[in-house]
């Protein structure tokens, strides 16, 4: 499992591109990219830390708000097993952010979700706020290779940043063919070696 924290000091602040990459030790790799309110590429924010992390940098401010989009690419499958937000959605009604998530170019599924139920002001509580595994309504969180997070364009809906995501790799099933086949090979030869 990997656990990547946006808001944190163990990290470069105030990185501002229209791409972010951040890698963790052995594990997958992510590359954050965005769209601004009117669909054209976007600068990703890594803002500082106190309700920092990542948002899309367009005026008037750098949060994620107003129909902007954030997508993460995992340089690998993963199952998502949780994420944070830290910002203003104390009059967010329910829905106010979509998900959409991707294996390959193909869509694996698509959600509306509470900002205030994955808020990073309980980011220590793994218990409520990293609770999804791959059954039911987060199926389409597992085995995916990208996740694109779009919030709406009310009034009242959420504005702020990811502060973390928590993914787990997803073993690549060509591994096992190799595992498979050495096996085979291992127990072919101690056959051979019985018979001489």
């Amino acid at each position: 499992m990997s656990t990547f924290i946006f808001d944190t000091n163990s990290n470069l602040l105030d990185i501002k591109d229209t791409e972010i990459t951040f890698t963790s030790g052995g594990g997958p790799g992510i590359s954050a990219t965005g769209k601004d309110t009117a669909g054209d590429v976007g600068e990703v924010i890594q803002d500082r830390p106190g309700n920092g992390g990542l948002g899309i940098n367009n005026a008037p401010t750098d949060n994620l708000e107003d129909v902007e989009k954030l997508t993460l690419k995992f340089t690998n499958s993963v199952d998502i097993l949780g994420f944070l937000f830290n910002g203003n959605h104390t009059n967010a009604t329910s829905g106010d952010f979509m998900w959409t998530t991707f294996s390959g170019a193909a869509v694996v599924g698509s959600g509306t979700f509470d900002a205030s139920d994955y808020d990073g002001a309980n980011a220590d509580d793994d218990a409520n706020n990293f609770a999804f595994d791959c059954t039911g309504i987060y199926t389409a969180l597992c085995g995916i290779d990208t996740i694109t997070f779009m919030t709406f364009d009310r009034s009242d809906a959420f504005s702020g940043y990811l502060d973390r995501i928590k993914v787990a790799e997803v073993p690549i099933p060509a591994t096992f063919g190799l595992l498979a086949l050495g096996l085979a090979g291992l127990g072919a030869a101690s056959r051979v070696r019985r018979k001489n």
